[in-house]
């Protein structure tokens, strides 16, 4: 319904328009009658109206002169004019003003109506547009906010070359980013917001920028979402005073603040978040390293039991290296075999005891937990299943995600291994496909090494076709053949960048069945997390294990 008022100096000519027509299905109603011109222009200054209807000869402020001052507000009121002179005088000024219609008094009851008919008509068009134009201008905003996400996306993985990464720096720079000021990266995250619809993230945006600001307060700041990792970045400038000259101090305040920070994003999203906060940056170029600390500050965050953690907890920590012996890797695969559960759980129970006096990370937690992983699906082969049926999700990424304790993680596996030991009954039905599949692992360890291996290799020598072994493998292992003997080979890798420091990564990644060093490199940080070289430069920060 369009909003009407009626102003006329006549009470009757008011209550004859107000009662004599059927103003709803004409889609209007009445809002406001007044018979004062001054009044009725304090009104319509104030209030939202569609159409006056106004009387041109009134005492005091005229129906001329209402307009002429409505006009000079700004305001684009259509206005229908009554009067009971026909002089042309009257209409120069109504066109003059940009009034809609002249209608003379008395009313012609069917002109009336179809000049409200016409001006509905009007609105209507005019409504549609209005909305079209919104619409189009939160399209606009959307795909503009989308593709500054996606750009600092890109950015943020770390492959831009130089000449790139300068390019890069001048588009930051452009979106609002202070890039030639020193610089934390604070990285926020929940198990939900990936459920987040896109839409739902743009209309929380600017509430977000707005919390930030309030909090971060007195700080040059930028607020982005990583589409890949599902995750708020704040680039955050600080006082580098502060942060050069008292380095713990200035941590402390970014803890603080991350901490409410967070409050926030739990009130809003209705869920639990985490947060990780890079080392101090003062080069743009390092970029993307601040976000691999904010990640892994953010991963540890589970291990820390706190909501926020920052790089230098990590790096202060005086972290040892650890890896699961093959003894122990042997203890707990015959555990699983033999059905025994207790003997299972006591094994978690001293890996994670040794993890924990050596003080690892998220990062040696997740590789000695894919180590057990990688015994588990070898089990699993022996006994004729699908290890995908007890794992039941992609990864263990994706299940830690989920857990908000060491103990979870923990109770997890041990959860798995239960899982294999009562498996017996699908176990027995499969028994007779478990020489061959089991014969398949074999082959694969002692060959891993050759870069020429193929399922159809395997499978010639086995004696079997590969279509057949292939399908078989995969049922009963939960993993391709091939990537099964990726695990291997990135397993055999991570040994030797450990034991023998001075093998080139060429070298390492020829000995182990990579013929290309690069794509070695990249297979390694995707199964890992971490690159190779950063695993060999963690280990001569912190010396050996002991």
């Amino acid at each position: 319904m369009y909003r009407v008022i009626i102003v006329d100096d006549e009470m009757l000519i008011r209550k004859r328009i107000c009662l004599g027509f059927d103003w709803n299905e004409l889609g209007y109603e009445i809002a406001d009658d007044v018979g004062d011109g001054q009044k009725a222009l304090s009104m319509m200054l104030t209030n939202a109206y569609d159409l006056a209807i106004v009387d041109i000869a009134m005492p005091g402020m005229n129906g001329i002169e209402l307009v002429r001052k409505l006009r000079e507000a700004h305001s684009s009121l259509r206005v229908i004019f009554l009067t009971g002179h026909s002089d042309f005088a009257y209409a120069k000024e109504a066109i003059r003003y940009g009034v809609y219609s002249y209608i003379l008094k008395p009313i012609n009851e069917e002109e009336f109506v179809q000049t409200l008919t016409e001006l509905r008509s009007e609105l209507n068009r005019e409504q549609r547009a209005n909305r079209l134009q919104d619409t189009m201008a939160r399209d606009q905003a959307e795909v503009r906010l989308f593709m500054e996400f996606r750009f600092f996306s890109d950015l943020l993985n770390g492959t831009a070359t130089e000449s790139q990464l300068l390019e890069s720096k001048e588009k930051a720079a452009s979106m609002g980013l202070s890039a030639d000021l020193p610089y934390f990266l604070l990285v926020f995250r929940s198990p939900e917001m990936a459920k987040e619809d896109p839409h739902d993230l743009y209309t929380h945006y600017q509430e977000l920028v707005g919390a930030a600001l309030t909090i971060f307060s007195g700080q040059s700041l930028s607020l982005f979402f990583h589409l890949l990792d599902q995750c708020y970045v704040l680039f955050l400038n600080p006082d580098p005073g502060s942060c050069t000259d008292d380095p713990e101090t200035c941590a402390g305040i970014l803890r603080e603040q991350a901490s409410r920070f967070i409050a926030f994003l739990d009130s809003l999203f209705h869920t639990e978040h985490r947060c990780g906060i890079s080392g101090f940056k003062t080069s743009f170029s390092h970029f993307a390293k601040a976000y691999q600390e904010a990640q892994s500050a953010l991963s540890n965050v589970i291990i820390y039991g706190n909501t926020v953690i920052h790089w230098n907890d990590l790096t202060s920590a005086g972290r040892q290296p650890y890896q699961i012996s093959a003894g122990e890797l042997r203890t707990f695969r015959n555990h699983l075999v033999e059905n025994e559960p207790d003997g299972c759980r006591q094994l978690l129970e001293q890996v994670f005891s040794e993890m924990a006096e050596q003080g690892c990370t998220y990062e040696d937690i997740l590789m000695n937990v894919n180590r057990l992983i990688l015994s588990m699906s070898d089990t699993c082969s022996l006994f004729g299943f699908e290890f995908r049926w007890i794992m039941e999700c992609s990864g263990v990424n994706v299940a830690f995600e989920r857990m908000n304790s060491v103990e979870e993680m923990k109770d997890w596996l041990f959860g798995l291994s239960e899982k294999i030991i009562n498996s017996r009954t699908y176990r027995d039905e499969k028994k007779k496909d478990i020489p061959l599949v089991a014969q398949s692992c074999q082959y694969l360890q002692q060959h891993s090494n050759d870069n020429q291996l193929t399922q159809a290799s395997v499978a010639e020598a086995l004696g079997v076709t590969a279509a057949y072994l292939s399908a078989l493998f995969k049922k009963s292992m939960g993993v391709s053949m091939m990537n099964y003997l990726t695990m291997l080979r990135l397993e055999n890798a991570r040994t030797l960048l450990l034991e023998q420091k001075e093998l080139p990564l060429r070298v390492i990644a020829e000995q182990v069945g990579y013929s290309d060093e690069f794509y070695f490199s990249r297979s390694f940080k995707k199964y890992y997390g971490v690159s190779p070289s950063r695993i060999r430069k963690d280990t001569e920060i912190t010396g050996p294990a002991s």
